[in-house]
């Protein structure tokens, strides 16, 4: 299972078309600087990796723009903006690569960056998804709860959490989320 069903640009980014930094005029003191269009394009390279499934090749283009001074330095809210979806994918990449270690750190960086961001609630169920996946079941409740009022995303939380209670033989704390779930009815047709 993917993390990301469809393109980038389903994202909600307009990332290639509208980054800041393609716009933003450098002075003689940043001559030395790569030009901001280069950004765009190894920006819009990546994206195109992550929709044809080359994750490690998107991984590779975002971590080399992340690297360079005038991203890491940025001020510009509208750089800040684009920098979202950066952000985003790079952990999405690695989630898609099954290196969950560093997606869980890479969402955890997106969160404390983005506190608001767009993707935070995919983000929050990413980071439990790898948890699962590294059988740190404790550390996955923890993240499946900041779901459970989140509508896009309760019925599932709950269902792995009664899962993860249920294999462990907890069977008491199993039922507590199947009765959240009962409460309020199921809305999902698959459920």
């Amino acid at each position: 299972c993917h993390l990301v069903r469809g393109p980038a640009a389903a994202l909600g980014f307009a990332l290639a078309a509208s980054c800041a930094w393609a716009h933003t005029p450098t002075t003689p003191a940043q001559a030395g600087t790569p030009a901001p269009a280069e950004n765009d394009q190894l920006a819009s390279a990546a994206m195109a990796a992550f929709d044809a499934g080359n994750f490690q090749e998107s991984y590779d283009k975002l971590d080399q723009l992340l690297a360079k001074d005038e991203i890491k330095n940025a001020k510009d809210p509208k750089i800040l903006q684009a920098l979202e979806a950066v952000f985003y994918v790079r952990a999405a990449s690695l989630y898609n690569l099954s290196r969950y270690e560093e997606a869980i750190k890479a969402f955890a960086a997106y969160l404390a960056t983005f506190r608001q961001g767009s993707r935070r609630d995919d983000a929050i169920y990413s980071m439990a998804s790898s948890y699962i996946a590294l059988k740190k079941f404790d550390e996955a409740v923890v993240e499946l709860t900041k779901l459970e009022q989140v509508p896009e995303f309760r019925e599932e939380a709950l269902l792995f959490k009664a899962g993860i209670y249920y294999d462990k033989k907890d069977f008491k704390s199993a039922l507590q989320p199947l009765l959240l779930l009962t409460e309020k009815g199921l809305t999902t047709p698959s459920a």
